[in-house]
């Protein structure tokens, strides 16, 4: 007796979960160690790409009922890119970070 689904697709929505765990811990190392508003920003940036993707990942394990009313994986998609949008373009937080690089290496 086999089983009705192939064992690559346990393991593909295996890999999908455990890579959301490690994009969500990029961005908290660097809230545990920030220092500095250049920091700040690139943390900023990857909690909000973080978000975006595992919201992405979650829709693509659930499948179908990932757009149902039964599980919250379509809120959380229209939740992390509302967030994207309120937090403002990343070209926007790169500008930022460069600017006061250059402020503090001037300033040097």
């Amino acid at each position: 007796m086999g089983s009705p689904r192939p064992l690559s697709a346990a393991w593909q929505a295996l890999c999908l979960c455990t890579s959301c765990v490690f994009l969500c811990l990029i961005p908290q190392s660097g809230f545990a160690h920030t220092t500095s508003t250049g920091l700040a920003t690139l943390t900023v940036t990857g909690a909000t790409q973080a978000y975006q993707q595992c919201a992405k990942n979650c829709i693509q394990v659930h499948g179908g009922m990932g757009f149902t009313w039964q599980f919250d994986c379509h809120l959380h998609y229209r939740r992390s890119n509302a967030l994207a949008l309120a937090h403002g373009s990343q070209s926007q937080w790169e500008d930022l970070l460069i600017e006061r690089l250059q402020a503090r290496n001037a300033a040097a």
